[in-house]
């Protein structure tokens, strides 16, 4: 049977306009170590994280 892997991940363009400059001041200023390839960028928002409508129905919008 053939490997089948769930990414359903997609980048917010304001994550992906970050320079890698900024990537790294961020990860320093909250100090987080990562590791690994393909390592994802991190978000600084909800917003940016992509949660489904069915997220924001549950639990309001009223965190930014």
């Amino acid at each position: 049977m053939p490997k089948f892997e769930k990414s359903f991940y997609k980048e917010h363009p304001d994550v992906s306009e970050r320079s890698e400059e900024e990537i790294q001041a961020f990860r320093k200023e909250k100090e987080m170590a990562v590791q690994g390839s393909n390592v994802p960028r991190p978000v600084k928002t909800f917003d940016e994280a992509g949660f489904p409508a069915t997220f924001w129905l549950a639990h309001g919008s009223v965190w930014t």
